[in-house]
């Protein structure tokens, strides 16, 4: 009986570690690919720039700063995603 016991502890124990590998590397990836994102929307001149697009990463960043809270790198970059979202709105654009 103990021996199952241990048994069920230590299956449980391991597939938290990977549950939280797993929640770690879907951080990265939506983190590259906010990077990535607002890197393009940087790249185009501000009249070629969609505001549904800088929306809709706004929205991800804030979610994904939401879901990870202990990131400091995904609470730096919606820092860094809001503030560009600011100076477009500032510049007379009007997104939303």
């Amino acid at each position: 009986m103990k021996r199952a016991i241990v048994g069920i502890l230590l299956a449980l124990t391991l597939l938290g570690i990977v549950a939280g590998l797993s929640g770690r590397q879907t951080a990265n990836q939506e983190l590259d690919h906010l990077k990535d994102r607002w890197a393009d929307i940087q790249a185009q001149p501000p009249h070629q720039r969609s505001p549904a697009e800088l929306a809709q990463l706004r929205a991800k960043a804030e979610g994904l700063a939401t879901q990870f809270p202990e990131r400091d790198e995904i609470r730096t970059w919606k820092r860094i995603i809001e503030q560009s979202w600011r100076q477009w709105r500032a510049y007379g654009h009007n997104a939303g």
